[in-house]
């Protein structure tokens, strides 16, 4: 007969749902239970949002049967299941590893193995160092290519220089058309009357004066 072995219940006494597992250590599975559930972190989901709900004080943690044969265990746990019918059970099969509590030795070596760990920034730069001067395969080289091929800083077709070509006619550092050049010309040639020449200086005046204010 093996000692400290056992089935035992956790019960919610405000609504009578309770949740059935066994242990190989009954005197440290209660308090596994309430520290994981405590910490919102309880792997039974069902049992964690009923704790949640009502608090710790409805709880209380009942041995159903203690000092069982390990090779007994799930078979009495199984039974224990069809006849209470707990409620916060995820699964109604004994021994499924679904709600499956790890000691806290086993959370100890999981945390130290550092599974999920994020990189630290010197592990990401030695990832960055060693890819820096790393030779491109030709199927890269040519999957870049395409990738870039119709952007804007990439090499212009005959017909979008010609439209740039024509955006540009007129603008000072391009070529100018005849038409062009013939109004500039006439532009160039117009010369200003008395009349306009004193109203240009009736408005530069006025301009300093605002400027300058009262």
């Amino acid at each position: 007969m093996q000692t400290d072995t056992g089935v035992y219940a956790i019960r919610n006494s405000l609504n009578g749902h309770s949740y059935v597992g066994s242990t190989l250590a009954l005197r440290t599975r209660k308090a596994e239970h309430w520290n994981d559930l405590a910490t919102r972190r309880h792997r039974n989901g069902h049992l964690q949002r009923a704790w949640d709900k009502y608090g710790s004080g409805p709880f209380g943690f009942f041995v159903l049967a203690a000092n069982v044969a390990k090779e007994d265990l799930l078979k009495l746990e199984q039974f224990y299941f069809k006849a209470l019918r707990p409620a916060y059970n995820i699964c109604r099969v004994a021994g499924n590893t679904l709600g499956y509590l790890h000691t806290e030795r086993a959370k100890k070596k999981i945390a130290s193995a550092g599974l999920g760990r994020q990189a630290s920034n010197e592990a990401r730069a030695k990832i960055a160092a060693s890819k820096i001067g790393r030779p491109r395969s030709p199927e890269t080289i040519a999957k870049m290519a395409a990738g870039h091929r119709g952007k804007s800083n990439g090499p212009h077709s005959e017909e979008t220089r010609r439209k740039i070509s024509l955006a540009h006619m007129g603008k000072v550092g391009h070529p100018q058309t005849a038409e062009t050049r013939a109004k500039i010309a006439e532009g160039m040639r117009r010369v200003m009357t008395p009349e306009r020449r004193d109203k240009a200086s009736e408005a530069v005046k006025a301009y300093w004066a605002k400027k300058r204010g009262p």
